[in-house]
């Protein structure tokens, strides 16, 4: 008796064994993938809309992201190996492809957005080695749509093209505002992505948290002695709600809890009580000044100022993109007053990837900054050095060497008038562009006497986080601050660029020049920006002493 209940109790021991063994075989089995960033970014030819730049939907932190469900992993060293689609099991290879999704951080495909499309592409590729990692998978996906437009039934087409050995290829057709198909955007990365996977079983995903990245970009101006390549004239920030960080160079976790339940940027803002994140940007301009408000278009704008001001600076008016534009004291109108998504002063263009990430751009240029000892002359560009004489620049009175525009931009959350101050940092910011915002006091309704309220971003301790320091020495043409116009810029126009000094506080290591002039800069700043974080930390610091004592 014995022996048959130790032979019984083998043999279900070995079925259970067994029944576990093929239902692990047997499970799905996820890849997953992420591309490089879609930096180079080409708008799109838009018949009925103009300019062609207004359908421009990408942002260079948008990159392609994904997942692949297979009935079991890829074979090992496999090259082109496709997995048998749903409708073609039993024919092709065992390894079914049971479902993906992918977006660009403008759109997503899925399978179910396949399906219900009236014209699709779907094509897979794996190539693994020996140990069955995938070491190139390409990945090309394709929707059309119908919409009904003013001249009737109309196409949105989209394309997703990842994983291949040059890059990533995201793109996107839309009717226009006449009911033409127009190529709406595109963009590409310059690197492949990455594979990772397969997992059998995703653990229980991590909460997520806030991430700040700012990093200077191209193009560059025109060489000097101290920069023979020229410096970088663009600045971008991405503020990312992720259970991971971003692959991307100066980024930092900020110390913030963030709820577990929180998924994109707008939830976060509700749950701290904002109506939106946003960033403010304070700047301190280098007389004799080269830009002019819409409150006062014939005076120059020199020293502390919000950026943008009162009504926006004069050269809103000269493109479509900009033009009426009004985000003071912010960088972005809120959706529900500027809902397009073209428009670069909305906040709806300023969030991507499903509205995780919320980026920042600027790309000044002031003409009337000093000569910055370019190779062949003011600016290395001879036609330009003539015009610093006579374009109002006050050649009798220039600016001192060394000088330097400045910057200060901070994360802040959003309270709207009729709304109650959640924290203590918060500011009412009126009509005056004096960059000096009052404080409201804790628990007090912000005004309707005011343009809007604010509160700084602070950690656990009641420090100011997600705000980011630089300058601007590049005394060409460009679309930001200084300039007449909107556009790209042109790099051959001046010298000088963008150097960031401190991220949440730190300070950033940049490689420059031993010069004495970048040290005169340096103290320009220090001496002209100091003040407003100084001023703040006191301010904060006093209100907390205020509620702890009454």
């Amino acid at each position: 008796m014995r022996r048959t209940l130790r032979r019984s109790a083998f043999w279900l021991g070995l079925f259970i064994w067994l029944a576990a063994a093929t239902t692990a075989a047997n499970a799905d089995v996820t890849y997953y993938y992420t591309g490089s960033p879609l930096t180079n970014i080409m708008p799109g030819m838009c018949p009925g809309a103009a300019p062609p730049s207004s359908c421009v939907l990408y942002n260079p932190s948008d990159f392609i992201a994904g997942d692949v469900v297979l009935s079991s992993p890829l074979p090992d060293s496999v090259a082109g190996f496709s997995p048998t689609l749903p409708a073609n099991v039993g024919v092709g290879s065992p390894v079914v492809l049971q479902s993906f999704s992918f977006t660009d951080g403008v759109n997503t495909i899925t399978n179910a957005t396949i399906a219900a499309s009236i014209s699709s592409t779907e094509n897979f590729s794996f190539t693994t080695n020996s140990s069955g990692a995938i070491t190139l998978g390409e990945v090309g996906l394709a929707t059309e749509v119908p919409s009904t437009g003013p001249t009737g039934t109309t196409y949105s087409s989209a394309l997703i093209a990842a994983g291949g050995p040059n890059g990533d290829l995201a793109e996107y057709s839309q009717p226009s505002a006449s009911g033409d198909c127009c190529l709406a955007a595109s963009a590409t990365s310059s690197t492949p992505g990455t594979w990772t996977g397969p997992v059998s079983e995703m653990p229980p995903p991590p909460g997520p948290s806030l991430y700040l990245t700012v990093n200077t970009g191209g193009p560059n101006s025109a060489p000097t002695t101290a920069f023979p390549d020229g410096q970088p004239t663009s600045i971008t920030a991405q503020l990312t709600l992720a259970t991971t960080a971003p692959a991307l160079p100066n980024t930092i976790q900020l110390t913030v809890d963030i709820p577990s339940d929180v998924t994109t940027i707008p939830e976060l803002a509700a749950k701290l009580g904002f109506s939106a994140f946003d960033w403010v940007q304070i700047a301190d301009l280098a007389p004799p000044g080269a830009a002019y408000a819409n409150y006062a278009p014939d005076v120059r704008v020199v020293g502390v100022t919000n950026d943008p001001p009162p009504s926006g600076w004069t050269y809103f008016a000269n493109s479509p993109q900009t033009i009426g534009a009004n985000p003071y004291p912010f960088n972005f109108e809120p959706a529900s007053l500027n809902p397009d998504q073209s428009h670069i002063y909305s906040v709806a263009h300023a969030l991507t990837m499903g509205s995780t990430v919320l980026n920042f751009f600027d790309q000044p240029g002031n003409p009337c900054l000093p000569p910055v000892s370019a190779v062949g002359g003011y600016t290395g560009n001879p036609i330009r050095d003539s015009l610093y004489s006579t374009e109002n620049c006050f050649p009798e009175d220039p600016a001192p060497s060394g000088a330097s525009d400045s910057f200060v931009t901070e994360l802040v959350g959003v309270i709207p008038v009729g709304s109650i101050c959640p924290d203590t940092a918060c500011y009412e910011q009126g009509a005056s562009n004096n960059g000096f915002p009052t404080i409201l006091p804790l628990g007090e309704i912000c005004p309707d006497t005011v343009i809007s309220c604010y509160s700084l971003l602070l950690d656990d301790l009641g420090g100011q986080v997600a705000d980011f320091d630089w300058t601007d020495t590049f005394n060409g043409e460009a679309g930001g601050i200084a300039s007449n116009y909107l556009g790209t810029i042109d790099p051959e126009s001046g010298a000088g660029g963008i150097a960031i000094l401190s991220i949440d506080g730190m300070q950033v290591q940049v490689p420059e020049p031993s010069s004495a002039t970048l040290l005169l800069a340096g103290l320009c700043w220090f001496v002209g920006m100091s003040w407003l974080k100084a001023s703040r930390k006191c301010e904060i610091a006093s209100q907390k002493s205020a509620i702890m004592s009454s």
